[in-house]
């Protein structure tokens, strides 16, 4: 997970870099890919805490795990029709 971190912020600051020089769509494209990649960090994380619960046969964790990625699921859903 943290190489999944630096990989955000190299492609922030490559955005950044790109913008100064006024590069144009392709800073904004970077830079969108950045912040995209940055949210869905915590998603990936909950899927392998979730997968590592079950293996476990750990049914408390895998039932909390799958609630909190149900309400990320339901308000990203939610968010999206309000657009």
């Amino acid at each position: 997970m943290r190489g999944g971190t630096f990989a955000c912020v190299v492609l922030l600051i490559a955005g950044t870099v790109l913008a100064w020089f006024e590069v144009g769509q392709v800073a904004r494209v970077v830079m969108t890919a950045g912040c995209a990649a940055l949210i869905s960090l915590p998603v990936l994380r909950l899927l392998f805490m979730l997968h590592s619960f079950r293996r476990r046969a750990d049914n408390i964790y895998t039932a909390i795990t799958i609630l909190v990625l149900a309400i990320i699921v339901i308000t990203a859903a939610l968010l999206s029709v309000q657009r």
